[in-house]
């Protein structure tokens, strides 16, 4: 990441139940994002490191704002995802629905207020004194 923090207004959000395994799954949103200039935070339970790469490249040459937030999972917060999609109010792609990564990507994706994004985690904020911190 490069910086101790990094804070986002308006920003789209999508949440993954599951794992990134190749560009062509986010490909839509990397160029909607190239072309609007949006900022996206992606919430997954991870990616392949092309995936990673392909993301971080881009974000240093400035083309694109997308954030991944790769959420490691084990026994003590297996729902972090499900607590993640109920603060923001919104749905999470799952494959157990039906849902297909790289088709969901190419929807309208609901914007929120303001999100810090910090190396020991992240910080979604809902109003102006209310946090809610989650570290991973």
């Amino acid at each position: 990441m490069g910086k101790e923090k990094i804070l986002l207004t308006d920003y789209k959000v999508i949440l993954i139940d599951g794992f990134i395994d190749s560009v062509g799954e986010i490909h839509h949103l990397l160029q909607i994002a190239s072309e609007n200039k949006d900022s996206y935070v992606v919430f997954c339970k991870g990616m392949r490191d092309e995936v990673k790469h392909t993301i971080l490249l881009n974000l240093q040459r400035g083309t694109i704002k997308v954030y991944p937030v790769s959420l490691d999972i084990d026994e003590e917060n297996v729902n972090i995802l499900s607590d993640i999609s109920a603060i923001l109010s919104t749905d999470i792609v799952s494959s157990t629905k039906g849902d297909i990564i790289s088709v969901e990507m190419k929807k309208d994706l609901p914007i929120r207020r303001t999100l810090e994004i910090r190396k020991q985690g992240i910080v979604i904020k809902r109003k102006p004194f209310s946090s809610i911190n989650f570290r991973f």
